[in-house]
């Protein structure tokens, strides 16, 4: 009786020892896991500030600069991560890395949408084949670029509809920048009635168009007159003339006036804006 209980005390003893090395080891590491993190958060802050100023100076756009940063920061974070974790299992930088491999190709074939939205948004921020304020169509919906993120591209309508399309189809897609030359084209439909002269008409349309300027209105391109069509008595024609995009949205109404009253007779429609 009295050799078993000089075991169970042993036993009991080599346990206490045990949890108390084990405790010990756990706590050494916690401390340096905690020193570890504050050091590499406050390192990434610091490099995610500096890139985003350099990036800022260098570029024009400033979601570039915020997905340059953005991207330094969470590299920061993954390297945190990875030491963290070989910290507390004792396994190999080289073993981990390997592991977060296989974990991420598991992610990716789950989520290929969000990724390939991802991916295409990167794209779309380094290439820049449109900036924030451009006004682009994709397939049958057009607006101004309102913004430029990670998985979507943000269009706000002329009706004031905000459009979000996913970054995926903007960058497989046919985009139209109709901002990106500085001139905008202006059209005007005109008929005739029987026994009005076309050339006659064409005269007029010059001298008034030739009054406003070749600020308000482009001289190159010139502006043109072309026939659309001759039926009995009726003879439909389209003027075409640009204006700059720093012109006041107003010219396209006041050319339409100068025309009606210079061509009291001619029947002026649609006024379309390219």
């Amino acid at each position: 009786m009295k050799l078993w209980n000089i075991l169970v005390q042993v036993q009991t003893q080599a346990r206490f020892e045990i949890s108390q090395e084990t405790l010990l080891d756990l706590l050494v590491k916690t401390i340096e896991a905690i020193i570890i993190v504050v050091a590499l958060l406050l390192i990434g802050r610091l490099v995610k500030g500096a890139i985003f100023k350099v990036s800022s100076r260098a570029s024009r756009n400033p979601n570039l600069a915020t997905l340059l940063s953005n991207l330094a920061y969470v590299a920061v974070l993954v390297i945190c991560i990875i030491w963290v974790l070989s910290i507390y299992t004792g396994t190999g930088l080289s073993s981990l890395i390997t592991l977060l491999g296989i974990i991420s190709v598991a992610i990716s074939l789950s989520v290929q949408d969000v990724l390939k939205n991802f991916v295409a948004g990167i794209f779309l921020l380094l290439e820049q084949p449109f900036r924030i304020g451009d006004r682009i169509q994709v397939h049958e919906m057009q607006g101004r670029v309102q913004t430029i993120e990670i998985r979507t591209t943000k269009l706000i309508t002329d009706e004031g509809l905000q459009v979000i399309i996913p970054n995926g189809i903007v960058f497989t897609e046919i985009v139209t920048n109709r901002t990106a030359s500085e001139y905008s084209l202006v059209s005007i439909y005109l008929t005739l009635k029987e026994g009005q002269n076309l050339s006659e008409i064409s005269k007029k349309v010059t001298e008034t168009l030739h009054s406003f300027g070749p600020i308000q209105i482009a001289s190159k391109p010139a502006p043109a007159l072309h026939l659309e069509s001759v039926a009995t008595g009726i003879t439909k024609a389209t003027l075409d003339f640009w204006v700059g995009k720093e012109v006041a949205p107003s010219i396209k109404s006041d050319v339409a006036a100068a025309l009606r009253q210079a061509l009291p007779e001619v029947d002026l429609s649609t006024i379309k804006s390219v």
